[in-house]
């Protein structure tokens, strides 16, 4: 190991971040890996030994200094389960952990920082 982070595992309850969904997610199809080509190959990802679920079209909002929730861009987000949660509510990170994991998106000469989130289900926010 060279002292560098490849992951981040936080538990749900340090977890600063709330997720809006606009569509259900019940059939959405588990991710898959990608070949040499950058195609998706008919191998499932797997986190840990399970599969996770992309949720595309969520609205990620992270909690600032001052304690307001901003939109945060870059971020995509994935869930060990596929079910439809309740839709333009916050929803919080549920289960047991949290796991982020920081990329490079480069695009011609630009790069930048970008983040994986698995969460292990998403329930409504409680009292906030």
């Amino acid at each position: 190991m060279d002292g560098r982070i490849s992951r981040l595992i936080l538990p749900t309850s340090a977890w600063l971040m709330r997720i809006v969904c606009l569509q259900g997610y019940k059939d959405a199809e588990p991710q898959m890996e990608r070949g040499a080509d950058g195609k998706p190959s008919t191998t499932q990802k797997l986190v840990d030994g399970k599969p996770v679920y992309p949720l595309r079209g969520v609205v990620v909002q992270i909690q600032n200094d001052a304690g307001a929730w901003v939109v945060a861009e870059g971020i995509s987000v994935k869930a060990r389960v596929a079910k439809d949660w309740p839709q333009y509510i916050p929803l919080a990170p549920a289960g047991e952990k949290v796991i982020v994991t920081p990329y490079a998106a480069v695009s011609g000469k630009y790069a930048s920082v970008r983040y994986s989130v698995i969460v292990d289900d998403l329930e409504p926010v409680q009292g906030k």
